[in-house]
């Protein structure tokens, strides 16, 4: 591979092969297709033509960032996995068995080297993602409300953003709600296309980030304790089936946990410390937008009170007082947003039937393993902000229902309440007719 000078503001594209743009443009059709593949959605008006909305953002996001300038200046990750793949920088040790990266090297290898083809994969995962979403809506009973939900989804600023370039977060996003679906239909009655769909999720999302290997036993584990052990008599024939699938899937995880510092801390129960020493050197870059909490692991008790100060300074970082900058404004918005989905999660959760309530845990604690593990390695709100979207589909399908009823027109609040008054009165008067005279009189 050849060596190149300094990420210039231009994008990595420069390199289009005929056939790679074709098949990219043949890409762009069928992602719009899929969508029409299905019977419910195409009979939706509405909710096809936000899917499509979502998608067009996508494309045009796409499309401009790997062509025309780029919208994240600042942000070279994509940049830099197009160059390894297209062979215009060296792949540094150790990372030449990224499987992302050899999944784009051996498609420049075959199509050809375009960014934008790059950009595709990464929308046709987002068309997967958000058609596993809309299941999952459903087995939510929040059916009624899910155009508003595809909205919040795929209109989400980073998430939209992050999820149109040459980057793993889509493919993040995809096997997280895999799994979150396959457990939810192992829990709902086991069937063996859930326990594949299961193993695929699993191995795919293990592959997709170092620290993904020890998520990906600890889901593994609470998926199985929640979807079969809420079953009662009825795990005998899923816990079986999950324990006769786990040969297949524990060696891929197990690989990579071979090779992974995060785990082997955790195996030698160094965790805390590596943790620390982790968040210190990234912290020591100097970043802006630094959260100024580390985890102190030099005994339990101080681990233990610094170890949800990091939990709460990721989850709702930057706090107003640490606004300097029109990017900390819009990561305050996120954290907001945040804040009130946890906040109709929980007003949902108490409202619902016991069943829906199960498959809330089942969502809510997979959501707090992914946000646990990110926290402990994540040190500024900047890069906070693409971690939070592996578990965004999980705060928009848990909070998302309740946020779209909320009436934001003063106006039509003050209407709605008029009509109340005005309904009370009516059902005062009406009872006060039906009184016999008798008693209306002695009133």
């Amino acid at each position: 591979m050849r060596h190149s000078g300094q990420f210039g503001n231009r994008p990595g594209a420069e390199q289009f092969g005929a056939v790679a743009v074709i098949f990219a443009i043949l890409l762009n059709a069928v992602a719009f297709l899929l969508f029409v593949l299905d019977p419910d959605i195409r009979n939706d008006r509405k909710l096809l033509s936000a899917l499509w909305i979502t998608l067009c953002v996508r494309c045009s996001i796409g499309l401009t960032h790997s062509n025309l300038f780029r919208i994240l200046p600042s942000m070279y990750d994509d940049l830099t996995f197009y160059r390894r793949a297209a062979g215009e920088v060296t792949v540094a040790q150790g990372e030449e068995f990224e499987p992302y990266l050899i999944f784009l090297q051996q498609l420049f290898g075959v199509m050809g080297h375009a960014q934008y083809l790059g950009v595709m994969f990464s929308v046709l995962a987002y068309v997967a993602s958000v058609w596993i979403f809309l299941q999952i809506v459903r087995l939510l009973e929040f059916g009624s409300h899910r155009v508003g939900l595809v909205l919040l989804f795929g209109l989400h600023l980073s998430c939209a953003i992050h999820s149109s370039m040459v980057l793993r977060e889509s493919f993040q996003i995809l096997t997280f709600l895999g799994i979150l679906w396959s457990f939810l239909l192992i829990q709902k009655s086991w069937n063996p296309a859930a326990v594949l769909l299961l193993l695929l999720s699993l191995a795919g999302f293990t592959q997709l980030h170092t620290s993904f290997s020890a998520v990906g036993a600890l889901l593994l584990g609470w998926g199985l304790f929640i979807s079969i052990g809420s079953r009662g008599r009825g795990a005998a024939v899923p816990l079986i089936l999950g324990c006769l699938a786990l040969p297949f899937v524990v060696p891929v995880i197990a690989r990579k946990m071979e090779q992974n510092r995060y785990y082997k801390a955790a195996a030698e129960g160094t965790l805390g410390d590596y943790a620390a020493t982790y968040r210190a050197n990234v912290t020591g870059a100097g970043a802006r937008s630094e959260y100024g909490v580390t985890i102190d692991p030099s005994s339990p008790g101080k681990l233990v009170v610094t170890l949800p100060l990091v939990v709460l300074q990721y989850m709702f970082a930057p706090f107003p007082w640490q606004i300097r900058g029109p990017l900390d404004v819009y990561a305050f918005a996120e954290a907001c947003l945040r804040f009130a989905l946890l906040w109709f999660a929980w007003k949902a959760y108490l409202e619902a039937s016991p069943t829906v309530r199960r498959r809330f845990v089942l969502i809510a604690g997979s959501m707090a393993i992914v946000e646990l593990v990110w926290s402990t390695g994540t040190t500024n709100w900047g890069t906070g902000s693409r971690h939070h979207l592996v578990a965004l589909p999980g705060y928009i399908l848990l909070g998302g229902s309740g946020l779209l009823q909320l009436r934001l027109d003063p106006a039509a609040r003050a209407l709605e309440q008029r009509r109340q008054r005005r309904l009370q009165r009516q059902t005062a008067a009406a009872a006060q007719n039906q009184l016999p005279s008798g008693a209306a009189a002695s009133c």
